[in-house]
Formats: C-alpha cells, structure tokens, sequence
C-alpha cells in the first residue's frame, strides 16, 4: 500500500505471484511500501499452489479485476511479476494475455515441468503405462510455453535470478533470455549475489532481494506504456483454457487427438 495514500491519485500496479509453498500474505511481506504502485499479490490454491494455470490463472485474474474495480490503479501501468513457480505463472498470462501488462519480471524462473523435475528416471513415468503417461502429458501442457514465447517479443522483460540457486538453475533464466533475444524482445537479466533461492533481506533498503529490488523498480517505470502485439497464436492441450479469460476470435484447427491451434488478431 503507497505510504502516502491519496485516492485522487493514479497508482501503478504490481500483480506479483507467488512461488510454491509460499503464502500470499508471506509473498506481499517481502515488498516495501511504494508511493508510486500498489501491490497486488493474489493467492493461489492448495499449500503447493498448483500452478497458476487454470483456476491459479482465474484467481489472479479475479483479484487483479477487483483492484482495477475499487482501487486507483492505472490500467496502463500495470507490472507482472512472479518468484519460482509465480514465474512460471507470470510467464503463463503473459504469454496469453500480453496486452493487459505493461511489463514483465521472471525471477527465478523454470521454463516447464521436464526442465525443472525430470521425469525421466522417475519410478512413476518408468512404471506407467501409455495411457497414464498420454494423460499426465496432457496435464503437463498448460505449463509449456517455450514455443509460445514469439506471443511476448513485444513485452519489455526483466529476468532475474541467484547466482547459486540450488533449486531453479540459473541455466533456465539464461535460457528463455536467449531466445526471447533472438525473437527481438526487449529482454534484461540481473544476477542476485545470493546463493539462496529465496534470497534474503539486504541491507540498509530492507527489501527482499529477490522479489522487491531497485533495478526491478526502474525497470517497471522504464515500461509504462503497453504494446500489444498484432498477432498471438495458441496451442492448446486442454479445452479448459477456452474460457472467457482469453475471448478467443476464431478456431483454426481442431481436431481428435491433436492439438487446436488459436489465432488471435
């Protein structure tokens, strides 16, 4: 909440997710008052969070509308973050709803579930059978994006991580950096000093380090003017995703057994 709250005033917004077994009240704690934002920090359901596909997209979605609704909050300054699995989220709405974000930060990011666990060796992928793996990988596939990324090359995007992160290998961050460089995105990195996945509070701003930083703050006010993409393309593995979140112009292919494609203009 701004120090100085003056309800005549128009406030720009974070909507910041949080990573998996962190509460949303734990998530918003890490952030300093800012006199110039309002921070929004919704809560996903189940104590690991579950993503924030589906009903985690549709929660954040509800909370941020609500915002909009009763707080003076300026539509077109609104900043998507996400920590660990809140990335993944902050990455999953980007991709299919860039237009309602004036930028984006990734920090600590893990570009889908088989570079994050691998499954390879798992006992439950070797022992399952074709029908089980075909659902899980149905399952999986509201959390894979790489191939959607060209959907944010318009996004100015700020992706973060610790240098020894134990957890979530710098190596994903640099990654999904690379290629969205090579898609002509307007993309930043910046390495935290931290060996920890979580970071900690540094000393004398008080914040903590990996979710509320000044390099982040700057870099959001750089980006106060969205711009929305002319076109996004889709692929779905669900139907579920076709809700009234996306308002979805026209179906293109759709087809038993593979996946429908969406265009959007």
């Amino acid at each position: 909440w701004p120090k100085s709250f003056d309800p005549q005033k128009k406030y720009a917004a974070y909507l910041a997710l949080h990573g998996a077994r962190v509460e949303a009240y734990e998530h918003l704690s890490t952030f300093e008052a800012k006199d110039w934002a309002i921070v929004i920090a919704p809560k996903n359901r189940g104590p690991l969070g579950l993503g924030w596909n589906a009903l985690g997209r549709r929660d954040a979605l509800e909370v941020l509308d609500l915002c909009l609704k009763h707080l003076p909050i300026d539509p077109e300054k609104i900043y998507l973050s996400g920590h660990s699995m809140g990335a993944q989220g902050a990455l999953h709405l980007a991709i299919h709803l860039p237009d309602r974000f004036a930028s984006l930060s990734l920090q600590a990011p893990w570009i889908e579930p088989d570079t994050y666990v691998p499954t390879n060796w798992s006992l439950s992928s070797l022992s399952a059978g074709p029908i089980l793996r075909r659902l899980r990988d149905r399952m999986n596939g509201a959390y894979r994006h790489f191939h959607l990324l060209k959907n944010i090359q318009s996004l100015p995007t700020l992706i973060s991580f610790a240098k020894g992160d134990s957890v979530v290998s710098p190596v994903q961050g640099r990654f999904l950096a690379m290629r969205l460089e090579e898609l002509g995105a307007k993309v930043e990195l910046f390495e935290h000093s931290s060996s920890e996945h979580f970071c900690g509070r540094t000393h004398p701003e008080k914040r903590f380090e990996c979710t509320d930083f000044l390099y982040q703050e700057e870099f959001f006010k750089k980006s106060s003017q969205k711009k929305s993409p002319k076109d996004l393309e889709y692929d779905f593995y669900d139907s579920s995703m076709l809700d009234e979140d996306f308002g979805f112009s026209e179906i293109v292919q759709s087809r038993k057994k593979e996946l429908s494609q969406i265009k959007k203009n």
